[in-house]
């Protein structure tokens, strides 16, 4: 966006949205109870700002997504590792 290159622009913002749709996709909503319809939630906000960023030319709701998804993904992670400390205490 800060180079002004439109169509990588779009290109990109597509494929994350792509990306999102995917996540949104593979949410198991009946096994996954209020927790998969927080993330459904959130991925559609996400979208939705992902769309809202391509479309007006804006950079805040791509900081927004990107804040959203780094919590996202670090909370998983800090999951993945507790889960592992447990998996090696017994």
């Amino acid at each position: 966006m800060a180079k002004g290159d439109v169509e990588k622009q779009n290109k990109n913002l597509q494929q994350a949205q792509k990306i999102v749709r995917e996540l949104t996709s593979c949410l198991d909503m009946n096994a996954g109870g209020e927790i998969a319809r927080n993330l459904f939630s959130l991925y559609g906000y996400v979208h939705n700002e992902l769309v809202r960023a391509n479309m007006g030319d804006e950079h805040e709701p791509v900081d927004r997504c990107i804040r959203i998804l780094s919590e996202l993904r670090e909370s998983w992670m800090e999951l993945n590792r507790a889960q592992a400390s447990v998996a090696q205490a017994a």
